[in-house]
C-alpha cells in the first residue's frame, strides 16, 4: 500500500511532537498547550488525507521554525525510501526566512529577528555588524536581510526547486503554504488563512496562529482537493 510524506515546518509537524516538548523560558508552545488542553491527540489534516486515499502510514517529516532551505534538505535525506506510489504533501514555509552557519549548526532567521535554534538570537544579531556592537542596529540589518527575500528570485528559486522535485518525487506531489501572499506570483497552492486557529478555537486564551483541530481539517479538505486535481501533474507533461 501507498504511504503519504508530509514535510514542511511547524503547520505541517505531527501533533505528537508538541505533547513531548518542553521549551525553556519561553514555556510552552501554543500547540502543545492546546493538546493538553483537549486531553487527547487532535486530528491532522495528514489524516484526512490518508483516509481520503486509502493510504497505509503516515511519515512526518516536517520540523517547526523551518525554512525552506531546510525543508529541501529533508527531502534530500529521505527520498530514496519514497516510492513511486507514495503520496508527497510538500508545505513550504514563509520565503522571507534564511538560513546562516553557527557554531558548525545551520540556525534559521525569522522577520522579527528570532533564530531557530532560539540561544543563538543574540550573537546572531552581533553577526550582522561589522564594528562596534548595537542591538538596534543589528535588527535593522536583519530586517533588511528578510525583507529583500519577498522578491522574484527568491520565488523563482522556489519554482526551480519544484521543477526537480516533480522529475524526482511521485506522480501524487504536490506543494502549499499556509502563508497568506498573493497566488498569482508563487508556483505553489497558497491556503488562505481563513482557517481556524488556536487563538480562535480558544477564545483567546492561547495565543497562536497555528491550526486548530477544525483548521487541521479544513486544511486536510483543501489539500484533498489539490491532489484530485493536482495541477503539478501538467507540468511533468
Amino acid at each position: 500500500m501507498a504511504n503519504l510524506h508530509i514535510f514542511g515546518d511547524s503547520f505541517s509537524v505531527d501533533w505528537a511532537a508538541y505533547y513531548n516538548r518542553r521549551d525553556s523560558k519561553d514555556g510552552l508552545p501554543g500547540q502543545n498547550l492546546y493538546y493538553r488542553l483537549l486531553k487527547r491527540k487532535p486530528l491532522h489534516f495528514a489524516e484526512i488525507i490518508q483516509k481520503e486515499f486509502k493510504l497505509n502510514k503516515i511519515f512526518y517529516h516536517a520540523k517547526s521554525a523551518s525554512d525552506n532551505y531546510r525543508v529541501m534538505e529533508s527531502i534530500g535525506k529521505r527520498i530514496n525510501s519514497i516510492k513511486k506510489d507514495d503520496y508527497v504533501c510538500i508545505g513550504w514555509s514563509d520565503i522571507t526566512r534564511y538560513r546562516i552557519i553557527k557554531d558548525g549548526f545551520w540556525v534559521t532567521i525569522f522577520a522579527n529577528g528570532h533564530t531557530a535554534p532560539p540561544q543563538y538570537g543574540d550573537d546572531l544579531e552581533k553577526a550582522f555588524v561589522t564594528q562596534s556592537w548595537n542591538r538596534d542596529t543589528g535588527m535593522r540589518m536583519i530586517n533588511k536581510k528578510v525583507s529583500d527575500r519577498d522578491t522574484k528570485l527568491t520565488i523563482r528559486e522556489i519554482g526551480n526547486w519544484q521543477n526537480i522535485l516533480l522529475k524526482s518525487l511521485p506522480e501524487n506531489t504536490i506543494f502549499w503554504s499556509p502563508f497568506d501572499r498573493d497566488q498569482n506570483r508563487y508556483p505553489y497552492t497558497i491556503i488562505p488563512n481563513q482557517f481556524e486557529t488556536i487563538l480562535d478555537a480558544t477564545d483567546g486564551v492561547i495565543d497562536d496562529g497555528h491550526a486548530s483541530e477544525k483548521g487541521h481539517e479544513e486544511i486536510g479538505k483543501y489539500l484533498v482537493n489539490i491532489f484530485k486535481n493536482n495541477p503539478y501533474k501538467k507540468q511533468l507533461l
